[in-house]
């Protein structure tokens, strides 16, 4: 804080009226006899800069402000893209989800067919087999009873 202080409060001109501005060449008293003074002096230099920082902590809300306003407008800007893509895959998923189960039941269906089909033909073949083995019982038990 000094350094910036001192940066602030050096001078960047002469000022010839205070640069050379000189008591002692002024008055040739001659020295006082018998009295010694001491002069101790102490220069306290305070600096109020509440005002300054006031100015800084408005800007600095401003555009604080307006960073915080932009973000939040992209934030919303990338989170609408998020969940209309999310809506998009959904729909994409339930239509997959949808045609898959459209294939399973008509791959179902058809499996039934064809199990109908074969039980159709195993029965079939099993009243062949029935009428067949008949016969030849009823022609076996005509022969014996003849």
């Amino acid at each position: 804080m000094k350094a910036k202080i001192e940066q602030m409060t050096q001078r960047t001109w002469n000022v010839p009226f205070f640069d050379y501005f000189n008591l002692t060449a002024k008055f040739d008293a001659p020295a006082l006899q018998g009295m010694d003074f001491l002069v101790e002096s102490k220069v306290d230099f305070n600096m109020n800069v509440d005002h300054i920082y006031a100015i800084l902590d408005s800007i600095a809300k401003v555009s604080n402000g307006l960073v915080d306003s932009m973000i939040m407008s992209a934030n919303t800007a990338s989170q609408d893209a998020v969940n209309n893509a999310s809506k998009a895959v959904d729909k994409k998923v339930n239509e997959a989800k949808e045609g898959f189960n459209d294939q399973m039941n008509d791959m179902k269906n058809e499996i039934k067919k064809a199990s109908d089909k074969v039980s159709d033909t195993i029965k079939d073949a099993v009243d062949k087999v029935q009428k067949t083995i008949d016969k030849k019982v009823n022609g076996a038990t005509n022969a014996i009873e003849n």
